[in-house]
């Protein structure tokens, strides 16, 4: 993303608004994965389930703390995928 979509993006969206390039996202986290092999790089969704596509490439996992996001994952509530852990606090 250049500068000047940057600033077009930032006229018409309304804010508060996140604006992820990702493409940088993509690099970083693969740069990331590549630096701790063998470990596996495991990205936390947090809010951010759109993100999932853009990472797929370059994380083994995906964690999730939050029911009502993982009911947005992409695979339904219903179907498992084992890349997703659902992390629930004890009590």
């Amino acid at each position: 993303m250049d500068k000047n979509r940057l600033q077009e993006l930032a006229v018409s969206l309304e804010t508060p608004a996140f604006v992820f390039d990702t493409d940088i996202l993509r690099a970083r986290a693969e740069w990331v994965a590549d630096s701790i092999r063998p470990a596996e790089l495991c990205f936390a969704i947090k809010a951010n389930p759109f993100l999932i596509k853009a990472m797929d490439s370059c994380v083994e996992r995906y964690e999730v703390c939050s029911p009502d996001i993982f009911l947005q994952l992409p695979f339904g509530p219903f179907l498992a995928d084992w890349r997703f852990l659902l992390i629930l606090p004890s009590h």
